[in-house]
């Protein structure tokens, strides 16, 4: 049983903290118990305030470590070489490094329920971004999105067979 791998954060942050040295990158976790944004994938990194997670069909998911409630190994699970993917993240990425990178391109924010939204992310101002979305022009505020994900040109164009 794992118990030693996620503990809280210190110096009054509000978020997880994942040890990383301890195991967990590699390894087939569930991120959140439950709801819409419950995600089942490898751990791919943890660094700062974003953790990154591949999902089975190759959608590699940057989440908001402020929104993770629980990251929960699965049993009977074998390590893959994911973890090897870390050294392509730098060590000072930030989940506000994520989204700038991301700009002007076609983006998923968070994984279900109502606040799920896709479009194009414009940019990164102060404390929000701003996402266009068919013809609306959408502006949220960093501390509400819990994760973001780059989305294919066939899911763009609406043939992914949803």
């Amino acid at each position: 049983m794992h118990h030693n791998f996620i503990s809280p954060a210190t110096g009054g942050e509000s978020h997880l903290s994942i040890q990383t040295h301890g195991g967990l990158e590699g390894m087939e976790v569930r991120v959140n118990r439950g709801g819409p944004e419950s995600v089942t994938g490898t751990l791919v990194a943890s660094l700062n305030d974003v953790l990154v997670l591949k999902l089975p069909n190759g959608t590699v998911v940057y989440f908001n470590l402020e929104h993770v409630k629980s990251v929960t190994p699965l049993v009977n699970q074998n390590r893959t070489r994911a973890g090897a993917v870390h050294a392509l993240f730098p060590p000072w990425l930030t989940f506000r490094g994520v989204l700038e990178s991301f700009g002007h391109r076609f983006v998923q924010i968070n994984q279900g329920g109502p606040e799920k939204v896709e479009g194009i992310l414009a940019g990164v101002t102060g404390n929000a971004v701003t996402l266009v979305s068919g013809k609306e022009v959408i502006r949220i505020a960093i501390h509400h999105i819990r994760s973001v994900n780059l989305l294919t040109a066939q899911r763009k164009n609406g043939t992914s067979g949803r």
